[in-house]
């Protein structure tokens, strides 16, 4: 049983994962112990993104406690700085307005509107990683990379409704798919930190 217990932690530090609280070789020779996580900034036209994709990188880094993490930039041997560059979305799939379901007596003839019944969002963030204090001889950037997700979500347009709410809608399956792809980010920031390491 001990020797499984033994094989299992062996297994874990050889696949480029290291336990918080032990010492890592390759971090040590990096000079990096802990990391300080930076708010995101937005540079979008959508409000509220950069808290998304902070909340979620946040949660994904600290899965597998590979590295340590401080709430105090003082504390922190480098800094992981995030930047969120794109969030928009637009029309991906257009249809007939005919094909669209219509307010009780609306009469008008839509089969020559094109409107979208499908949409695609998408994300773009870039993220470095760099030391606070760089030692002689080694760069104070540790690593950088650029991330973009899309995903499509349908549309809930209705033709000849005042008032619709149809917009609103949008707005909302669209910051769902933010969140999706905030999380499907940060995953790959994870990773590629690991990685890197």
């Amino acid at each position: 049983m001990i020797r499984q217990i033994l094989s299992f932690v062996w297994a874990l530090t050889g696949c480029g994962y290291t336990l918080q609280g032990s010492h890592s070789p390759i971090l040590e020779k990096e000079g990096i112990r802990t990391i300080y996580v930076a708010p995101v900034v937005n540079n979008s036209y959508q409000s509220g993104v950069e808290n998304k994709v902070y909340n979620a990188l946040l949660k994904k880094l600290a899965e597998p406690r590979a590295i340590r993490f401080v709430r105090n930039l003082a504390e922190a041997d480098a800094l992981l700085q995030g930047v969120v560059q794109t969030a928009f979305y637009s029309m991906e799939a257009p249809t007939t307005g005919d094909q669209l379901p219509k307010s009780p007596g609306t009469d008008m003839d839509f089969s020559k509107i094109q409107i979208a019944s499908v949409y695609q969002g998408k994300l773009e963030c870039h993220f470095s990683l760099t030391r606070r204090d760089p030692p002689p001889g080694k760069p104070a950037k540790v690593w950088g990379a650029t991330f973009t997700r899309t995903k499509t979500f349908p549309g809930a347009n209705q033709l000849g409704s005042l008032g619709t709410t149809s917009a609103l809608i949008n707005e909302s399956e669209f910051d769902r798919s933010i969140s999706e792809m905030a999380q499907e980010i940060s995953l790959d920031v994870r990773e590629s930190i690991l990685n890197r390491f």
